[in-house]
């Protein structure tokens, strides 16, 4: 939900859009952040979902909520929203590349987007 609000922000540029995108990482970091980095399943939870298609076809839900991070970065310049999507890449990022393909989403936020060392 966060990830298609950014979206349409990006598409109409209503501010409603982004405010809805940065509501949803706001309860995301909330609620669900691991203290190691990334998100966990559950509030509290230690799981933290790496591979992709795990929940069904796509990318990891950690993939897609560190797009959302990254994409709320660029658009309100707040470094918050940097510093998450770059501590859970990082965190993450080791267990993506063991997963061979289904590793990719976490994968191209590093290798494509940048984020992270």
């Amino acid at each position: 939900l966060g990830l298609a609000a950014l979206r349409a922000y990006e598409a109409t540029a209503d501010r409603a859009h982004l405010d809805a995108a940065r509501a949803v990482a706001e309860h995301l970091l909330e609620r669900f952040w691991h203290p190691d980095g990334g998100f966990a399943s559950l509030p509290g939870g230690d799981d933290r979902p790496f591979r992709d298609g795990a929940d069904g076809p796509g990318p990891s839900a950690n993939a897609v909520a560190g797009a959302l991070l990254h994409g709320l970065y660029e658009h309100t310049g707040e470094p918050r929203f940097a510093t998450h999507a770059r501590t859970l890449v990082d965190a993450l990022f080791p267990l993506a590349c063991g997963a061979g393909i289904d590793g990719a989403g976490l994968i191209y936020l590093r290798r494509v987007s940048g984020i992270g060392q």
